[in-house]
């Protein structure tokens, strides 16, 4: 069972800044019973509203063993059982997401002009890597992740002891929405690109905020922007895609960026 404390922010996690405000709300109970074991209970806490950047993330951060008990076995039979108590559709999202994003092609065609191709890729918080573009175009394949799912044939799963100090291309897909520190994360990626590298970034267009599930951040273009801005990275070009899953329309943000010191290719 995981150490049942919290962290508790006090300043913006995309853009560092103090001005937030406070509004209450809830941990989904599926989320609870990941971190606790207790069926069908919410835990409150507040939404924290940056002022700055327009960001919104959970006051609660998690550390690495909570988040290791909320992903534990992710998407596998038990986890899927235990979360369709909560989400008795569950099972049919889930059979959408098992399969290769059907938007690749986009993606690809997102990245192209910004690579010479073949390409060195680290997937960052991958589970496969089955949703790494330019598939046939690739020199290597990294994946890095919490998971214990097996990669793809052809790629290889790594500590971060075992990345490449730089890689062409990085993708950080559906990840910055579910960490407790993006802008660590947005840290760490950074110092694996040169001048040529792209990173590749995907994120929801969520109104949550009120009761908080697997994302414990919701971005807007401000506030990605802002955190990018830290580390010296800028976006280059951003796709909105719009997505049926099951009975969801959903909205994906496609973006590619680079350092702001590189050079056009």
């Amino acid at each position: 069972m995981p150490t049942f404390y919290f962290d508790l922010a006090d300043k913006c996690v995309f853009c560092g800044g103090d001005r937030l405000e406070r509004v209450p709300a809830l941990i989904f109970p599926f989320v609870v019973e990941r971190l606790t074991g207790r069926k069908d209970y919410a835990i409150p806490l507040y939404t924290l509203v940056c002022q700055d950047c327009e960001g919104r993330f959970q006051d609660i951060r998690y550390n690495d063993e909570q988040l290791a008990a909320i992903y534990r076995d992710y998407r596998n039979e038990a986890y899927i059982t235990q979360r369709e108590h909560y989400e008795p559709n569950y099972r049919d999202v889930d059979k959408w997401f098992a399969d290769r994003v059907p938007y690749m092609s986009e993606i690809d065609k997102l990245l192209e002009p910004y690579l010479s191709l073949p390409v060195s890729v680290l997937d960052w918080g991958g589970d496969t890597g089955k949703n790494a573009p330019l598939e046939g175009r690739r020199s290597l394949l990294h994946v890095y992740d919490i998971g214990n799912n097996p990669v793809i044939p052809g790629a290889v799963k790594v500590d971060r002891d075992e990345m490449l100090p730089c890689y062409d291309l990085i993708v950080c897909a559906n990840v910055l929405e579910h960490v407790s520190y993006p802008a660590a994360v947005i840290a760490e990626l950074a110092a694996k690109m040169d001048k040529d590298s792209v990173l590749y970034i995907e994120i929801p267009l969520e109104n949550n905020g009120e009761n908080w599930h697997e994302h414990v951040n919701i971005f807007t273009g401000t506030s990605l922007e802002r955190m990018l801005d830290r580390f010296g990275i800028g976006i280059k070009e951003v796709v909105e895609m719009k997505l049926q899953i099951t009975d969801f329309e959903v909205y994906q943000f496609l973006f590619a960026c680079k350092r702001k010191d590189s050079h056009e290719k």
